[in-house]
């Protein structure tokens, strides 16, 4: 019987999953996973693709026990104080200018940002008081949409809540 070889795509995520599986890899999840436990309320933000997970990461969030809502609205209305609130942005490029502005918003009112970007030397990543980035290939398909994917985003989402 012939092997048959591993589609890219499948290499790609055995590659990324092999880089989760040292220490330096659980030692920046947990200081997210502190930050978050120390907060009273978490929003997850984000726009297209990003915006839906931002809405998985809220309800995951929530069915362990820490109140969470997620933003799909870069347009949503920050008025007061909120110190005790972790925003937990997610962004494929980390240049997304809707979540950019928002996450100003949120500096203002005080919020603790955490980021999850494809890229560390994003604009969100650097703007950001902690950020875990994934490192994966872009992709484009049907005239220029993101088709990069996103089971890193799930897996590091879940990984943070598992932990608080």
């Amino acid at each position: 019987m012939q092997e048959i070889p591993p589609q890219s795509d499948l290499t790609e995520m055995l590659n990324y999953f092999k880089k989760t599986n040292i220490n330096s890899f659980e030692q920046k999840i947990e200081q997210g996973a502190e930050v978050i436990r120390k907060s009273e309320t978490v929003l997850f933000l984000g726009s297209g693709s990003s915006g839906a997970l931002a809405k998985y990461g809220a309800r995951y969030f929530s069915n362990l026990g820490k109140f969470s809502m997620g933003l799909e609205d870069t347009f949503y209305p920050i008025t007061k104080d909120m110190k005790t609130t972790v925003v937990i942005a997610l962004s494929v490029s980390g240049e997304t200018k809707g979540v950019i502005d928002l996450i100003n918003q949120f500096k203002v009112s005080k919020c603790i940002i955490l980021s999850i970007t494809n890229q560390s030397n994003s604009t969100i990543a650097k703007m950001s008081d902690w950020n875990i980035s994934y490192n994966i290939d872009m992709h484009q398909a049907n005239g220029g949409y993101n088709a990069t994917t996103q089971v890193p985003v799930l897996f590091l989402i879940e990984a943070l809540a598992r932990r608080i």
